[in-house]
């Protein structure tokens, strides 16, 4: 009887804690969204894993850099269907391609 109570004790815990409130944010992401982007860039993100940033929208093509997931990406266009046009800051900015895919879903349109 006492595992039986126990175990359903457990059980109401974990249910609460799956149903707290899940909309809250990172300092990073909400010092992302607050910074004031230039008139060019559509979003600043951070990548959701590293990668690199490609001369043309191609996985053949050149590396011009490459990056991790601490970086800021600045989005700057997004009509190709697997890459994004996008800057990034390494002792000087640069621009180039990116994957569609390792960015967060907010991005993809």
């Amino acid at each position: 009887m006492r595992k039986q109570l126990y175990l359903i004790l457990l059980n109401a815990l974990l249910v609460a804690t799956g149903c707290q409130d899940k909309n809250h944010t990172s300092d990073t992401a909400q010092s992302i969204n607050s910074e004031k982007l230039p008139d060019d860039v559509i979003a600043a993100v951070k990548p959701l894993i590293h990668g690199n940033l490609y001369g043309t929208p191609d996985f053949e093509a050149s590396i011009i850099a490459s990056y991790d997931t601490l970086q800021t990406l600045y989005i700057l266009d997004a009509s190709d269907p697997l890459f994004v046009k996008a800057r990034i800051k390494q002792d000087s900015l640069l621009t180039g391609y990116i994957p569609k895919v390792i960015l967060p879903d907010y991005t993809r349109r």
